[in-house]
Protein backbone atom coordinates (compact mmCIF):
# COMPACT_ATOMS: atom_id res chain seq x y z
CA UNK A 1 0.00 0.00 0.00
CA UNK A 2 1.37 3.70 -1.17
CA UNK A 3 2.00 6.31 1.42
CA UNK A 4 -0.74 8.39 -0.26
CA UNK A 5 -3.56 6.33 0.13
CA UNK A 6 -2.35 5.08 3.62
CA UNK A 7 -2.26 8.62 4.28
CA UNK A 8 -5.97 9.52 3.43
CA UNK A 9 -7.47 6.79 5.44
CA UNK A 10 -5.26 7.73 8.00
CA UNK A 11 -6.51 11.31 7.82
CA UNK A 12 -10.11 9.80 7.68
CA UNK A 13 -9.69 8.36 10.33
CA UNK A 14 -8.67 11.20 12.39
CA UNK A 15 -12.14 13.07 11.08
CA UNK A 16 -13.83 10.05 12.22
CA UNK A 17 -13.03 9.79 15.74
CA UNK A 18 -14.25 13.38 16.00
CA UNK A 19 -17.31 12.72 14.70
CA UNK A 20 -17.65 10.12 16.89
CA UNK A 21 -16.61 11.86 19.78
CA UNK A 22 -18.78 14.67 19.19
CA UNK A 23 -21.69 12.22 18.90
CA UNK A 24 -21.25 12.03 22.80
CA UNK A 25 -20.70 15.23 23.45
CA UNK A 26 -23.96 16.88 22.94
CA UNK A 27 -26.07 13.65 23.58
CA UNK A 28 -24.11 13.84 27.53
CA UNK A 29 -25.14 16.96 27.98
CA UNK A 30 -28.45 17.12 26.72
CA UNK A 31 -29.62 13.54 28.11
CA UNK A 32 -27.44 13.92 31.41
CA UNK A 33 -29.30 16.47 32.74
CA UNK A 34 -33.06 15.76 31.40
CA UNK A 35 -34.41 15.10 28.35
CA UNK A 36 -35.55 16.97 24.41
CA UNK A 37 -38.21 19.18 26.43
CA UNK A 38 -38.20 22.35 24.09
CA UNK A 39 -38.33 23.00 20.72
CA UNK A 40 -34.72 24.98 21.24
CA UNK A 41 -32.95 21.71 22.51
CA UNK A 42 -35.31 19.52 20.18
CA UNK A 43 -33.46 21.59 16.94
CA UNK A 44 -29.64 21.04 18.92
CA UNK A 45 -30.78 17.28 18.91
CA UNK A 46 -31.86 16.95 15.60
CA UNK A 47 -29.12 18.35 13.97
CA UNK A 48 -25.66 17.25 16.02
CA UNK A 49 -27.95 13.23 15.77
CA UNK A 50 -27.75 14.22 12.00
CA UNK A 51 -24.11 15.38 11.85
CA UNK A 52 -22.96 12.56 14.18
CA UNK A 53 -25.16 9.64 14.98
CA UNK A 54 -24.00 6.69 13.61
CA UNK A 55 -20.18 7.88 13.13
CA UNK A 56 -19.12 4.42 13.95
CA UNK A 57 -19.73 3.07 10.81
CA UNK A 58 -16.73 4.74 9.66
CA UNK A 59 -14.51 2.35 11.83
CA UNK A 60 -15.72 -0.60 10.71
CA UNK A 61 -15.61 0.51 6.93
CA UNK A 62 -12.13 1.66 7.66
CA UNK A 63 -11.51 -1.73 9.29
CA UNK A 64 -12.65 -3.38 6.24
CA UNK A 65 -10.37 -1.22 3.85
CA UNK A 66 -7.53 -2.10 5.95
CA UNK A 67 -7.76 -5.60 6.35
CA UNK A 68 -8.03 -5.88 2.87
CA UNK A 69 -5.38 -3.13 1.71
CA UNK A 70 -2.75 -4.26 4.68
CA UNK A 71 -3.50 -7.42 7.19
CA UNK A 72 -4.76 -9.39 4.67
CA UNK A 73 -1.47 -10.03 3.23
CA UNK A 74 0.08 -10.89 6.66
CA UNK A 75 -1.40 -14.38 7.57
CA UNK A 76 -4.71 -15.43 9.97
CA UNK A 77 -1.92 -16.18 12.87
CA UNK A 78 -0.85 -12.58 12.34
CA UNK A 79 -3.97 -10.95 11.95
CA UNK A 80 -5.34 -12.92 15.34
CA UNK A 81 -2.45 -11.79 17.33
CA UNK A 82 -2.58 -8.11 16.85
CA UNK A 83 -6.06 -8.44 17.15
CA UNK A 84 -5.63 -9.88 20.92
CA UNK A 85 -2.45 -7.62 21.61
CA UNK A 86 -3.66 -4.24 20.28
CA UNK A 87 -7.23 -4.63 20.90
CA UNK A 88 -8.71 -7.25 23.16
CA UNK A 89 -5.67 -6.25 26.02
CA UNK A 90 -6.30 -2.22 26.11
CA UNK A 91 -10.35 -3.36 25.73
CA UNK A 92 -9.33 -5.67 29.19
CA UNK A 93 -7.80 -2.74 30.53
CA UNK A 94 -10.62 0.01 30.08
CA UNK A 95 -13.05 -2.42 31.36
CA UNK A 96 -11.66 -3.13 34.46
CA UNK A 97 -10.78 0.66 34.88
CA UNK A 98 -14.21 1.94 34.07
CA UNK A 99 -15.96 -0.58 36.46
CA UNK A 100 -13.40 0.50 39.16
CA UNK A 101 -14.13 4.20 38.70
CA UNK A 102 -18.14 3.92 38.10
CA UNK A 103 -18.30 1.42 40.86
CA UNK A 104 -20.35 3.72 43.31
CA UNK A 105 -22.82 4.47 40.36
CA UNK A 106 -22.80 0.41 40.01
CA UNK A 107 -23.44 0.11 43.29
CA UNK A 108 -25.93 2.89 43.66
CA UNK A 109 -28.32 1.19 40.73
CA UNK A 110 -27.77 -2.75 41.53
CA UNK A 111 -26.86 -2.69 45.21
CA UNK A 112 -26.43 -6.62 44.76
CA UNK A 113 -23.81 -6.15 42.19
CA UNK A 114 -20.35 -7.93 42.86
CA UNK A 115 -17.29 -6.85 41.12
CA UNK A 116 -15.93 -10.12 38.93
CA UNK A 117 -19.31 -10.75 37.37
CA UNK A 118 -19.79 -7.11 36.77
CA UNK A 119 -16.05 -7.39 35.01
CA UNK A 120 -17.30 -10.66 33.34
CA UNK A 121 -20.75 -8.96 32.39
CA UNK A 122 -18.84 -6.06 30.83
CA UNK A 123 -16.10 -7.51 29.24
CA UNK A 124 -19.23 -9.64 27.12
CA UNK A 125 -21.36 -6.74 26.68
CA UNK A 126 -18.80 -3.60 26.76
CA UNK A 127 -21.34 -2.07 29.42
CA UNK A 128 -18.35 -0.90 31.47
CA UNK A 129 -18.38 2.44 29.74
CA UNK A 130 -21.01 3.60 26.81
CA UNK A 131 -18.86 3.58 24.17
CA UNK A 132 -17.39 0.24 24.80
CA UNK A 133 -20.03 -1.60 22.80
CA UNK A 134 -18.35 -1.61 19.92
CA UNK A 135 -15.67 -3.37 20.75
CA UNK A 136 -17.23 -6.96 21.17
CA UNK A 137 -19.32 -6.32 18.38
CA UNK A 138 -15.68 -5.51 16.12
CA UNK A 139 -14.58 -8.96 17.38
CA UNK A 140 -17.65 -10.44 16.07
CA UNK A 141 -16.49 -8.74 12.57
CA UNK A 142 -13.19 -10.31 13.33
CA UNK A 143 -14.85 -13.94 13.28
CA UNK A 144 -16.56 -12.86 10.47
CA UNK A 145 -14.04 -11.94 8.90
CA UNK A 146 -12.78 -15.32 7.20
CA UNK A 147 -16.16 -16.09 6.20
CA UNK A 148 -16.33 -13.21 4.17
CA UNK A 149 -13.15 -13.50 2.43
CA UNK A 150 -14.34 -17.24 1.35
CA UNK A 151 -17.76 -14.85 0.06
CA UNK A 152 -15.38 -12.48 -1.62
CA UNK A 153 -13.01 -15.07 -3.47
CA UNK A 154 -16.05 -16.85 -4.93
CA UNK A 155 -18.01 -13.28 -6.02
CA UNK A 156 -17.81 -9.95 -5.23
CA UNK A 157 -21.28 -9.84 -5.85
CA UNK A 158 -21.98 -11.51 -2.71
CA UNK A 159 -20.38 -8.84 -0.32
CA UNK A 160 -22.19 -6.45 -1.96
CA UNK A 161 -25.11 -8.29 -0.74
CA UNK A 162 -24.38 -8.44 2.98
CA UNK A 163 -23.30 -4.40 2.16
CA UNK A 164 -26.96 -3.70 1.44
CA UNK A 165 -28.53 -5.78 3.73
CA UNK A 166 -28.79 -2.82 6.50
CA UNK A 167 -30.96 -1.10 4.41
CA UNK A 168 -33.80 -3.61 5.68
CA UNK A 169 -32.17 -5.36 8.79
CA UNK A 170 -31.56 -1.43 11.16
CA UNK A 171 -28.89 -1.55 14.48
CA UNK A 172 -30.58 -2.09 17.64
CA UNK A 173 -31.97 0.95 19.54
CA UNK A 174 -30.10 2.50 22.39
CA UNK A 175 -29.33 1.24 25.20
CA UNK A 176 -29.52 -2.78 23.65
CA UNK A 177 -27.03 -1.67 21.72
CA UNK A 178 -25.39 -5.34 21.01
CA UNK A 179 -28.35 -7.36 18.98
CA UNK A 180 -27.67 -10.16 16.05
CA UNK A 181 -29.26 -7.19 13.53
CA UNK A 182 -26.36 -4.66 14.83
CA UNK A 183 -23.81 -7.40 13.62
CA UNK A 184 -25.73 -7.37 10.00
CA UNK A 185 -26.08 -3.57 9.97
CA UNK A 186 -22.31 -2.64 10.95
CA UNK A 187 -21.07 -6.11 8.79
CA UNK A 188 -22.64 -4.43 5.56
CA UNK A 189 -20.39 -1.06 6.03
CA UNK A 190 -17.00 -3.76 7.11
CA UNK A 191 -17.93 -5.92 3.72
CA UNK A 192 -17.97 -2.84 1.49
CA UNK A 193 -14.56 -2.10 2.93
CA UNK A 194 -13.07 -4.74 2.42
CA UNK A 195 -14.55 -5.21 -1.40
CA UNK A 196 -13.31 -1.19 -1.94
CA UNK A 197 -10.06 -1.68 -0.50
CA UNK A 198 -9.80 -4.63 -2.83
CA UNK A 199 -9.92 -2.40 -5.52
CA UNK A 200 -9.03 0.83 -3.37
CA UNK A 201 -7.53 2.97 -6.62
CA UNK A 202 -9.69 2.39 -8.92
CA UNK A 203 -12.63 3.03 -6.90
CA UNK A 204 -11.25 6.55 -5.60
CA UNK A 205 -10.67 7.32 -8.85
CA UNK A 206 -14.56 6.48 -10.11
CA UNK A 207 -15.79 7.91 -6.75
CA UNK A 208 -14.36 11.76 -7.64
CA UNK A 209 -16.20 11.72 -10.82
CA UNK A 210 -19.37 11.38 -9.22
CA UNK A 211 -18.29 14.04 -6.13
CA UNK A 212 -21.46 16.70 -6.56
CA UNK A 213 -23.75 13.09 -6.45
CA UNK A 214 -22.01 11.93 -3.57
CA UNK A 215 -22.58 15.50 -2.07
CA UNK A 216 -25.89 15.84 -3.08
CA UNK A 217 -26.62 11.79 -1.41
CA UNK A 218 -25.76 13.06 1.41
CA UNK A 219 -27.52 16.41 1.80
CA UNK A 220 -30.36 14.73 0.67
CA UNK A 221 -30.53 11.74 3.36
CA UNK A 222 -29.40 14.39 6.29
CA UNK A 223 -32.10 16.56 5.49
CA UNK A 224 -34.90 13.39 5.72
CA UNK A 225 -32.68 12.07 8.95
CA UNK A 226 -33.13 15.47 10.65
CA UNK A 227 -36.37 15.67 10.20
CA UNK A 228 -36.92 12.18 11.30
CA UNK A 229 -34.82 13.67 14.59
CA UNK A 230 -37.81 16.59 14.64
CA UNK A 231 -40.65 15.13 14.11
CA UNK A 232 -39.80 12.61 16.57
CA UNK A 233 -40.10 9.48 15.42
CA UNK A 234 -38.47 6.87 17.14
CA UNK A 235 -37.57 2.84 16.36
CA UNK A 236 -39.71 -0.27 16.82
CA UNK A 237 -38.30 -3.70 15.47
CA UNK A 238 -36.05 -4.82 13.47
CA UNK A 239 -36.31 -1.82 10.84
CA UNK A 240 -36.47 1.70 11.18
CA UNK A 241 -36.19 3.77 8.11
CA UNK A 242 -33.96 6.21 9.81
CA UNK A 243 -31.48 3.89 10.46
CA UNK A 244 -31.39 3.17 6.47
CA UNK A 245 -31.03 6.89 5.97
CA UNK A 246 -28.01 7.07 8.50
CA UNK A 247 -25.76 4.05 6.67
CA UNK A 248 -26.33 6.01 3.25
CA UNK A 249 -25.60 9.18 4.60
CA UNK A 250 -22.79 7.66 6.50
CA UNK A 251 -21.06 5.95 3.72
CA UNK A 252 -22.04 8.14 1.14
CA UNK A 253 -20.06 10.89 3.15
CA UNK A 254 -17.21 8.29 3.24
CA UNK A 255 -16.74 7.99 0.37
CA UNK A 256 -17.40 11.51 -0.50
CA UNK A 257 -14.52 12.77 1.95
CA UNK A 258 -12.48 9.53 0.83
CA UNK A 259 -12.06 11.07 -2.55
CA UNK A 260 -10.78 14.59 -1.53
CA UNK A 261 -8.62 13.38 1.05
CA UNK A 262 -6.80 11.79 -1.63
CA UNK A 263 -4.78 14.69 -2.76
CA UNK A 264 -5.16 16.58 0.68
CA UNK A 265 -4.39 14.18 3.54
CA UNK A 266 -1.16 15.45 3.90
CA UNK A 267 -1.81 19.12 4.87
CA UNK A 268 -4.58 18.47 7.34
CA UNK A 269 -2.16 17.75 10.10
CA UNK A 270 -4.74 17.96 12.60
CA UNK A 271 -6.55 14.96 11.05
CA UNK A 272 -3.43 12.86 10.96
CA UNK A 273 -2.69 13.27 14.20
CA UNK A 274 -5.91 12.61 15.64
CA UNK A 275 -5.67 9.25 13.49
CA UNK A 276 -1.91 8.50 15.20
CA UNK A 277 -4.09 8.59 18.14
CA UNK A 278 -7.72 7.80 17.53
CA UNK A 279 -8.33 4.01 19.13
CA UNK A 280 -6.73 5.79 22.57
CA UNK A 281 -9.14 8.65 22.27
CA UNK A 282 -12.21 6.35 21.08
CA UNK A 283 -11.08 4.57 24.66
CA UNK A 284 -10.43 7.74 26.99
CA UNK A 285 -12.47 10.42 25.78
CA UNK A 286 -15.74 9.56 27.84
CA UNK A 287 -13.57 9.34 30.87
CA UNK A 288 -12.69 13.30 29.88
CA UNK A 289 -15.63 13.91 28.85
CA UNK A 290 -17.22 13.03 32.57
CA UNK A 291 -14.98 15.60 34.17
CA UNK A 292 -16.43 18.41 31.75
CA UNK A 293 -19.97 17.15 32.54
CA UNK A 294 -19.57 17.32 36.25
CA UNK A 295 -17.64 20.25 36.09
CA UNK A 296 -20.98 22.48 34.34
CA UNK A 297 -23.55 20.00 35.86
CA UNK A 298 -24.94 22.38 38.38
CA UNK A 299 -24.42 25.46 36.38
CA UNK A 300 -26.05 23.78 33.04
CA UNK A 301 -29.45 22.34 34.99
CA UNK A 302 -30.32 26.33 35.85
CA UNK A 303 -29.13 27.26 32.36
CA UNK A 304 -30.54 24.67 30.56
CA UNK A 305 -31.17 26.03 27.19
CA UNK A 306 -31.11 24.73 23.20
CA UNK A 307 -28.33 27.94 23.05
CA UNK A 308 -26.69 27.04 25.60
CA UNK A 309 -26.09 23.53 25.20
CA UNK A 310 -25.61 24.18 21.74
CA UNK A 311 -22.16 26.27 22.07
CA UNK A 312 -21.36 24.31 25.76
CA UNK A 313 -21.22 20.99 23.27
CA UNK A 314 -18.58 22.69 20.76
CA UNK A 315 -16.52 23.56 24.43
CA UNK A 316 -16.89 20.30 25.29
CA UNK A 317 -15.95 18.45 21.94
CA UNK A 318 -12.73 20.56 22.19
CA UNK A 319 -12.07 20.32 25.69
CA UNK A 320 -12.95 16.48 25.22
CA UNK A 321 -10.73 16.17 21.95
CA UNK A 322 -7.55 18.15 23.21
CA UNK A 323 -7.87 16.42 26.84
CA UNK A 324 -8.15 12.36 25.31
CA UNK A 325 -5.21 13.47 22.84
CA UNK A 326 -3.15 14.69 25.66
CA UNK A 327 -3.56 12.27 27.97
CA UNK A 328 -3.23 9.57 24.96
CA UNK A 329 -0.01 11.25 24.16
CA UNK A 330 0.86 11.04 28.12
CA UNK A 331 0.65 7.48 28.20
CA UNK A 332 2.35 6.40 25.12
CA UNK A 333 5.39 8.56 26.43
CA UNK A 334 5.09 6.57 29.78
CA UNK A 335 4.37 3.34 28.46
CA UNK A 336 6.54 3.47 25.77
CA UNK A 337 6.60 0.31 23.07
CA UNK A 338 4.24 -0.93 25.68
CA UNK A 339 1.45 1.75 25.53
CA UNK A 340 -0.39 0.24 22.22
CA UNK A 341 -1.18 -2.84 24.31
CA UNK A 342 -2.89 -0.42 26.96
CA UNK A 343 -4.18 2.03 25.44
CA UNK A 344 -4.19 1.18 22.16
CA UNK A 345 -1.31 3.72 20.79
Amino acid sequence: MSNTFYGSIHAFRGIAIATIVAAHTWAFLIFWTGKVDSPSINWVYAITETLFHGSTLYFALISGLLFSLVLQHKGWRRFASSKVKFVLLPYCVFTLLCTWLYWDFTRQASPEAEPLPTVLAGLVQGSASVQLWYIPLLFGLFVLTPLLVWLQQRGPWMLLVIGVLPLCISRSAFPDLLSWQTLVYFAGAYALGMLWGAHYLRVIRWLQRFQWQLLGLVLLTSGAVGWSYLQGHTQEGFWFYRQSLIYVQKLAAAALLLGWLESRAQSLVWARRLGDYAFAIFFLHVLVLDRFYFGVYDWLMTNRTGLTLAWLGLFNLAWTLLGSLALAWLIRTIGGRYSRMLVGV
